[in-house]
């Protein structure tokens, strides 16, 4: 849920930060286990946006492979994740931030992200 969360986060940013902190989680459910042969879908809702952090209510359903029946959900919870860049809390992390951010990009790209331009 968190991951989810910060791509989007990252991608509506266009990856300006380098860091994505989870700040708080509220409202944290689980209902089932992911069996064998079923995958995980993923999803998160932006609730509320400011400069540094965004809220989001999140939550994973269970699909059976090769199907597109959803056996309900999984986990949702209430999360709060804030960006920030090290360079603005220590002018030496600056490289750090940099090398990051492309981390990020390159990673967006392979997963099949949408384009950044």
């Amino acid at each position: 849920l968190v991951q989810t969360s910060a791509w989007f986060m990252r991608f509506e940013e266009q990856f300006q930060f380098s860091t994505v902190l989870l700040k708080q989680s509220r409202a944290v459910r689980f209902n089932n286990f992911v069996t064998p042969g079923n995958t995980l879908e993923v999803t998160a809702t932006l609730q509320k946006k400011s400069a540094t952090e965004y809220t989001f209510k999140a939550e994973g359903r269970t699909r059976s492979i090769g199907g597109d029946d959803s056996t309900g959900t999984t986990v949702s919870a209430k999360l709060t994740l804030e960006q920030i860049n090290l360079a603005d809390r220590n002018a030496e992390l600056a490289s750090i931030d940099e090398r990051n951010i492309n981390d990020a990009k390159q990673l967006w790209s392979r997963i099949g992200g949408t384009s950044l331009t």
